[in-house]
């Protein structure tokens, strides 16, 4: 089974609230996925929060209003991933 590697950054929007995670999904023969879906969910109780896919180059860019996340990452061929993901925005 193959692994998946995740390259995040955090940006926030103060005035509408928003969190914005970008990252780039490549696996751990530093291939790019493409076509990886990515989920946002709650980690006190797995709500989904929202979705998206990598492009051609394994970038993606989603939403969240939440700080703190669980990010679940599919691609066929790979081992699901799931990270925590906390933004502060104090710093």
């Amino acid at each position: 089974m193959k692994y998946i590697f995740l390259v995040l950054l955090f940006l926030s929007n103060i005035s509408f609230s928003q969190n914005i995670l970008l990252g780039k999904v490549i696996g751990k023969d530093k291939n790019i996925i493409a076509g990886a879906t990515i989920y946002l969910s709650k980690i006190e109780n797995n709500d989904y929060i929202s979705y998206t896919t990598s492009d051609e180059n394994g970038l993606f860019a989603i939403n969240s209003k939440k700080n703190n996340v669980k990010i679940t990452i599919n691609a066929l061929g790979y081992k699901t991933t799931e990270k925590i993901v906390t933004y502060d925005p104090s710093i």
